[in-house]
């Protein structure tokens, strides 16, 4: 292995392990560390970068209505209602996708990615946080917003 490639990857794991130990030391309460956007963010900056999301990665959306909604930067469900993303692979390292929740009282965002040990989660965005930022890797994934049965219609703009 090249000894220049080798002391990058050296380096860039010593700031990782050095960053988690850092998160995990300011931790008094015993939950799990909420990492803001701005330091994934600057992690990905640094292994890299990322772009933002664009429609032409996507596979077609369930219900097709939700491609325009993307390419117009905001999901207008009504209640029950549900917008599926199907991310598409890339050569592009990091993909992302901020959300945010703008009307209604919560929408539940899942996140599927397709790497062979493939993430998957769920975040409830409300009124005490109602944003996230979501990233694909080159292997693609899914992300579906989906408004509850009951309230009001919600609404979550792409940033």
């Amino acid at each position: 292995m090249n000894p220049k490639v080798l002391l990058v990857v050296v380096v860039v794991l010593a700031i990782l392990f050095f960053a988690g130990v850092g998160v995990g030391i300011g931790q008094d309460d015993g939950k799990a560390a909420d990492l803001s956007p701005n330091w994934v963010e600057g992690l990905q900056n640094l292994v890299g970068g990322g772009q933002r999301l664009e429609a032409e990665d996507l596979h077609p959306t369930t219900p097709a209505t939700c491609r325009q909604q993307f390419e117009q930067g905001t999901f207008v469900l009504a209640n029950g209602g549900m917008c599926r993303l199907v991310v598409r692979e890339s050569s592009a390292a990091v993909r992302s996708l901020s959300l945010q929740l703008t009307q209604g009282s919560s929408v539940v965002i899942e996140l599927v990615q397709n790497e062979d040990d493939g993430l998957e989660f769920d975040r409830t965005l409300d009124a005490s946080r109602p944003s996230i930022n979501v990233h694909f890797m080159e292997e693609g994934g899914q992300v579906t917003a989906l408004c509850p049965p009951l309230g009001s219609a919600c609404r979550v703009d792409l940033e």
